[in-house]
């Protein structure tokens, strides 16, 4: 069954379906007139080539051996495909949550079976994203349109403020350097960036010391972008069964009570078997507290006594540890 790429408005397939969609039983001459207008550039040949090969593959009827339409029964074979794909989807998703339900249970039969971590300021500190959005961003800003720097990141700045809360993709790299019209790519700023990406000393031992009592997952308010590249340094990803970008996977911008719910669901748990770690007061303390979730704040200034509080993740070990 042949599928045009439907998300790809210079395919010329695709055309073809739109222009019928709109107005049924075109002959070749219109459906190239049809397609000049949406500005496509297609010649009047490669129309005719694309439509014997759509005949050949079923995709349209020809009637009065001029006029073409899409043919029902291949939009009714694209039907099943699309139920198909989504039954699938669904099978997928399903299997992928018993394995990971099934691996917390076997991992441990303590009463804390997961152990959730923030990334940023909690495993990694903040190195890379300061200099990224503070530095990176408003330089290249500055060299596209040739001002200074101190210009560049004033507007930056004020955009950064602006958009906060507006825009889902505030977190995205990539919607800013495509808002700035940089035309420098995320694959090659990060590259050259990653370098910049630290891990805390104490992060690497105590999640390998904790990986074998207990299932390990990061749960972060960072694009997935970030969180992708970070885990990528020193392997730190493989020691975690699961990564949530709040953005990504939940459509938030922050660490709600539904993300820690909708986490705690998808793992097969209850949230007093979870524990999480973050630097944030709100979103790695009171919110998940809130919610049933075992929650500690790490404060490595060590300026901060109250109970929930520890200073390095050594500490937030032995906590964890004591739970049982």
């Amino acid at each position: 069954m042949l599928i045009p790429c439907l998300t790809d408005k210079k395919d010329l397939k695709t055309l073809i379906l739109f222009a019928l969609s709109q107005k049924e039983n075109l002959s070749a001459k219109e459906m190239h007139f049809a397609i000049k207008k949406k500005g496509a550039s297609h010649t009047y040949q490669a129309v005719c080539k694309a439509l014997t090969g759509m005949l050949e593959a079923n995709m349209l009827e020809k009637q009065e051996g001029k006029y073409y339409k899409i043919s029902k029964s291949w939009l009714n074979q694209l039907e099943s495909f699309s139920e198909a794909i989504h039954k699938l989807k669904i099978q997928e998703e399903q299997a992928e949550k018993e394995t990971l339900s099934k691996g917390i249970k076997a991992k441990s039969q303590r009463r804390i079976k997961v152990v959730s971590f923030d990334l940023d300021g909690c495993l990694s500190d903040n190195n890379f994203d300061d200099k990224f959005w503070d530095n990176e961003i408003p330089l290249l800003v500055a060299k596209d349109r040739k001002i200074e720097f101190e210009e560049a990141y004033k507007y930056v700045v004020k955009e950064y403020k602006r958009l906060w809360g507006k825009v889902s993709e505030w977190r995205d790299p990539d919607f800013w350097l495509e808002h700035f019209g940089i035309t420098a790519s995320w694959d090659k700023i990060s590259k050259d960036m990653k370098h910049e990406v630290k891990h805390y000393g104490d992060a690497i031992p105590v999640i390998k010391s904790l990986q074998k009592d207990y299932v390990l997952i990061i749960l972060s308010h960072a694009d997935s972008k970030f969180l992708n590249l970070k885990i990528g340094i020193d392997k730190l990803g493989t020691y975690f069964e699961n990564t949530f970008s709040t953005p990504a996977d939940f459509g938030s911008m922050k660490k709600d009570a539904e993300v820690y719910k909708n986490v705690c669901r998808l793992l097969g748990i209850k949230p007093s078997e979870m524990v999480h770690v973050g630097d944030d007061y709100e979103h790695d303390y009171a919110i998940p507290a809130s919610v049933g979730i075992r929650s500690f704040l790490i404060n490595r200034s060590g300026k901060l006594k109250e109970d929930y509080v520890v200073n390095n993740l050594y500490d937030f070990e032995e906590r964890v540890r004591e739970l049982q």
